[in-house]
């Protein structure tokens, strides 16, 4: 009896049901030639090179060209910054030139130059996200030129370490990306980021939508503090995180930072790293309702908050360390029920879900999720926001999201 034929369309859709399983993937580009093209799509979408690994696929991308219309984000890996072994390998501009459909490119703490660099600017024109992590440049110009040089760049996210060089004013720089919309900022503060942001600063026709920003420790806010004047009438999405040694009063109010520029948000999520355990005495759990409520400019647009603290763990600490002076800090994602330390009432009162005659400000009317992190079981929490706060409890936009 014969077997009827499968159609094309319903092979697809079985092995896009494997999309995240490499193992049948490869299996079932095996069985069927009609799983090929599917299967490939799925097994190389997505890729993480080192330079042991780039050499292996670099063999298998010459051997079947077609293999490179599959490649979509691309993340290179060295294991130093110093290293030549990327820089100097002139068939990178043969294995860029294969892999044409690229969007979204990573760097990881290579060498941006000659070779490299060459290949890179030259055969990725059509590159919409840029990601540089702990690279080094010859120059600040280099760095420029190399974001310049993709037009159709929409993300772009740096971090750069403090060794390098302190970058030079530059005569005539090239014109930023006018697509661009999404940043990411996660390193220190360095004068090679604040010379970045300043040259993306100079097109006028840039409107960033996105920011991601860390505060590591040590860094003045004058950076952040700026980019929210600056952006704050644009940005929809604000990420700010905190991954710093010092409570949060010693970040804050030295330059009285404030987040009030941010009047046109739809999303905005606060990382927040505190280093005392989750409990009412914690110095700086008052700055979560207080953040809150300089996003008051934002109220009648902003539609999802989310909260993401990390705290002292006393789960995992040997208790005989916390009277030590090198005790070792244990940061972990707090337990539902060790959030109920949070103010609630000062958050439901910020929110706005006091009735405006009852003393609060009846703002943020717009707001459908207030998303809060943790682990754990939740329904100590909850039924502790329900009593304290009513009011909040009956709109129904709290959200408890399990974290490990």
């Amino acid at each position: 009896m014969p077997v009827p034929a499968v159609p094309p369309e319903l092979w697809d859709r079985i092995t896009d049901h494997l999309h995240d399983d490499r193992p049948s993937l490869t299996a079932a580009s095996l069985i069927s030639r009609a799983c090929l093209p599917a299967s490939r799509l799925h097994r190389f979408h997505s890729l993480i090179l080192t330079r042991e690994s780039y050499l292996s696929f670099s063999a298998l991308l010459f051997a079947s060209p077609a293999l490179g219309f599959a490649v979509r984000d691309l993340c290179l890996v060295s294991h130093s910054n110093v290293s030549r072994a990327w820089s100097d390998d002139d068939a990178l501009d043969t294995f860029f030139a294969a892999l044409p459909c690229v969007g979204a490119l990573a760097l990881v703490q290579m060498r941006m130059e000659d070779a490299l660099y060459r290949a890179t600017v030259q055969n990725l024109e059509g590159l919409k996200s840029l990601e540089i992590d702990a690279c080094a440049f010859a120059s600040y110009r280099d760095l420029v030129e190399l974001v310049a040089s993709f037009p159709q760049l929409r993300s772009l996210a740096a971090a750069f370490d403090k060794s390098q060089p302190q970058p030079l004013p530059l005569l005539q720089p090239p014109s930023p990306p006018k697509k661009l919309r999404a940043l990411r900022f996660t390193g220190p503060l360095t004068g090679m980021l604040k010379a970045l942001f300043s040259w993306l600063r100079t097109a006028e026709d840039v409107h960033i939508e996105s920011l991601v920003y860390c505060v590591k420790s040590d860094d003045p806010l004058d950076l952040l503090q700026d980019m929210l004047e600056q952006l704050g009438p644009s940005l929809k999405y604000l990420e700010l995180q905190v991954d710093a040694d010092e409570a949060l009063d010693r970040i804050f109010l030295p330059i009285s930072f404030t987040l009030s520029p941010c009047v046109s948000l739809h999303t905005c999520t606060l990382r927040l790293a505190l280093r005392e355990m989750c409990v009412p005495a914690n110095r700086s759990l008052p700055w979560v309702p207080t953040l809150l409520a300089q996003l008051a400019g934002s109220a009648s647009t902003l539609h999802t908050i989310t909260l993401g603290l990390t705290v002292d763990d006393i789960d995992v600490m040997d208790l005989r360390a916390l009277d030590a002076e090198c005790g070792v800090r244990v940061l972990r994602t707090p337990r539902f029920a060790d959030l109920s330390a949070l103010d609630w009432e000062e958050v439901a009162r910020v929110l706005g879900a006091v009735p405006v005659g009852e003393g609060g400000h009846g703002g943020f009317g717009r707001l459908r999720m207030l998303r809060i992190e943790g682990r754990g079981e939740g329904r100590a929490l909850e039924a502790d926001v329900r009593e304290r706060c009513p009011e909040l409890w009956a709109r129904k936009i709290l959200e408890l999201v399990e974290v490990q």
